[in-house]
């Protein structure tokens, strides 16, 4: 009884800090969906009267004059206020998951202290919170869940198999039913008692309705051989294909949501929240990835500039607030630098002209080599009566040839100056 009180008080607090925390948000967000799903209002549609039920429902509580928020408002409005967020509280899962735990473990200590031993069952449900905390867990329950139509329909279909297969038993196998506990006991001569006992038995038993049935003997032909028909369907049909197909659903569903998980926690490690470029692009660039998203795309400080967009008085917001603030009033992200960054734009610079003009004498200069490289190479083809006289040629050539390259090197290093400079 003392761990139950503790247990109550614990799940009180618990409860109390969620209502604290969660609980204005929930009803907040609540709000501002509703308000838009019901879309902007149109200019020839007149504006509700200040306080009233109407300007609420349509503007939402902070509207501006005579709003809730203004503390303006019409006791009627006050009242639906109330009703409608007390709903959205209620809605919220996590606020109801810790009122539940609370009320669930204080209902438990009431009943055990009435000397009632079924009070401590309801201590047993918040060991349920493992579930809770576990992200792997809950994948595990969704795997079940999030494809509950299509296992309950492929389970309909599993009963429906094993009704034929009751009937088949009612009409022809009756005798072959039997309990070794109750031999007295006829379980097959109702229909219903005989379908419960084919749903029961057939999915139990590891081979189907052949490890239930009463054995047949070989001798006897006929009856050995339908039994062999209806034992060998029965297992392919119920237990291999319909029973593996409600698994594979499971084991699929998991499998999805496992690689969903996976993706985005690779999309949230490895992408800018902010501009949606991946980390390999900046690491390409020469700008770390770390870098990047604590000091030029934190979204801490673009949260935070929102929140002081949303706090400053708008008659003291700058030209530049001004327009980002009626982006954010209009829902229009394009102050968002998407696809762009700084450190990646620094590319598109124009370039030096300097540069550009050594570049170009560098490109000309090694054009003029490889036509002398090639004449060399026709020369070498001529004739051998003009052989010594081309090795002479040859030699003058490749002495300008240095030259050059001696000059390639003076511009290499005019280059390394200028851009030192």
């Amino acid at each position: 009884m003392g761990l139950g009180l503790l247990q109550t008080g614990l799940t009180f607090f618990i409860a109390l800090g969620v209502l604290a925390t969660n609980g204005p948000l929930a009803v907040d967000t609540s709000w501002a969906t509703e308000i838009r799903l019901r879309g902007k209002p149109s200019e020839d549609e007149p504006d509700p009267e200040e306080g009233s039920l109407q300007q609420l429902l349509t503007r939402g509580p902070d509207s501006g004059d005579g709003s809730i928020m203004s503390g303006e408002a019409g006791f009627l409005a006050l009242v639906a206020y109330y009703l409608i967020s007390l709903k959205y509280l209620l809605s919220d899962p996590v606020v109801l998951y810790h009122l539940c735990c609370f009320f669930i473990a204080a209902g438990g200590f009431i009943i055990a202290a009435a000397l009632t031993p079924i009070g401590q069952f309801f201590w047993a449900f918040h060991l349920g919170d493992l579930v809770y905390r576990s992200e792997t867990l809950k994948n595990v329950l969704k795997a079940v869940t999030f494809n509950g139509q299509q296992l309950l329909m492929t389970a309909l279909l599993a009963l429906i198999v094993l009704y034929f297969y009751a009937v088949l038993g009612f009409l022809v196998m009756r005798n072959n039913y039997f309990l070794d506990d109750f031999p007295d006991v006829r379980p097959c001569d109702t229909m219903m008692t005989c379908f419960v006992v084919t749903v029961r038995e057939g999915l139990l038993n590891g081979g189907g309705m052949a490890d239930f049935l009463q054995k047949r003997s070989v001798s006897d032909k006929f009856n050995f051989t339908l039994r062999f028909v209806f034992d060998l369907s029965f297992f392919v049909i119920v237990i291999i294909i319909l029973l593996n197909v409600i698994f594979g659903i499971i084991i699929d569903t998991f499998a999805a949501m496992r690689e969903m998980t996976e993706s985005k926690q690779a999309d949230m490690k490895n992408n800018c929240f902010i501009c949606s470029i991946d980390r390999y692009t900046f690491d390409r660039q020469g700008t770390p990835f770390e870098k990047h998203i604590k000091e030029e795309h934190n979204m801490w400080l673009y949260l935070f500039y929102l929140v002081y967009l949303k706090t400053k008085d708008e008659t003291e917001l700058s030209g530049l607030e001004s327009y980002v603030m009626a982006l954010i009033d209009q829902e229009d992200v394009g102050f968002y630098p998407v696809l762009k960054s700084i450190c990646l734009d620094a590319e598109d610079e124009e370039e030096d002209p300097f540069q550009v003009d050594v570049t170009a004498k560098f490109e000309n200069l090694n054009r003029e080599i490889m036509f002398l490289k090639k004449t060399i190479l026709d020369m070498k083809t001529d004739s051998s009566q003009a052989q010594t006289t081309a090795v002479d040629f040859n030699k003058n050539l490749m002495t300008q040839i240095e030259n050059m390259a001696r000059k390639q090197g003076d511009i290499f290093t005019e280059l390394h100056t200028a851009n030192t400079l």
